[in-house]
């Protein structure tokens, strides 16, 4: 459930410290091993020094084989090209978005309406006679929204 692109992945690296020599690694697909072709290169010069063979399902990779190897490479490389085109169309598409007005992410909890009536609620008198949870209801907040800006408004 964690990117290729990353290579810090703990079961990654839990499967990496239990193979043994003469053991099969095997995916369902080459990217879900990695997508950058430096670091499956390093995993597989690894795999090899240890004798651990590779097979790919869907790309019928086995690195076992001289074919195999250069399948692998030539995928390798694809599944790199491939994320690139990606994080390219994503750039592209978030670019275009913010030219056109529209901005990311998620909507701001504190609207300047409920900044405005948190601030009014507690320079008043009556904030001594409400919970936390009380003006956090009145206002429409959570109560680590609170929290995060009561200090910047008192």
């Amino acid at each position: 459930k964690i990117s290729g692109l990353n290579d810090d992945r703990k079961e990654l690296e839990a499967l990496l410290k239990k193979i043994r020599k003469g053991d099969l690694v095997c995916v369902v697909r080459l990217d879900r091993l990695g997508r950058r072709m430096t670091s499956l290169i390093k995993l597989m010069q690894e795999f090899r020094l240890n004798g651990i063979e590779f097979v790919s399902l869907e790309n019928n990779i086995d690195t076992t084989t001289p074919m195999g190897m250069l399948l692998f490479n030539i995928c390798a490389a694809i599944s790199e090209m491939e994320g690139e085109l990606i994080r390219e169309r994503i750039k592209v598409g978030l670019d275009y978005a913010r030219n056109h007005g529209r901005v990311g992410g998620r909507p701001r909890a504190l609207t300047p309406r409920k900044e405005a009536f948190l601030k009014a609620l507690c320079q008043s008198s009556e904030r001594k006679n409400m919970s936390v949870e009380e003006i956090c209801e009145a206002v429409g907040i959570s109560r680590s929204v609170y929290y995060r800006s009561i200090a910047d408004l008192i």
